[in-house]
């Protein structure tokens, strides 16, 4: 019984967090296929994007790895995420 409960817990806790995968934040280009949250040093490098934004709202999704910009209404592949 004290299994079940646990592991029903574990898979809640595991599905909120993936909840999160996507979430909103400010950006700006640093450079070809680089983008930098302005708030923080956290560094996306995209593939093939040619987005020019300064101080833009884009949805970032790391578990499916992409960066999408809000106002141009464009979507780019991440590469991977620098932290």
């Amino acid at each position: 019984m004290k299994k079940t409960i646990v592991i029903v817990l574990f898979l809640a806790v595991l599905s909120s967090v993936a909840a999160f995968a996507t979430y909103k934040t400010t950006v700006s280009r640093e450079g070809s296929n680089l983008y930098k949250e302005v708030y923080n040093d956290t560094y996306y490098v995209t593939r093939y994007c040619y987005e020019y934004v300064y101080y833009e709202d884009v949805l970032v999704d790391e578990s499916d790895m992409w960066i999408y910009f809000i106002d141009s209404n464009t979507k780019c592949d991440l590469k991977k995420v620098i932290r």
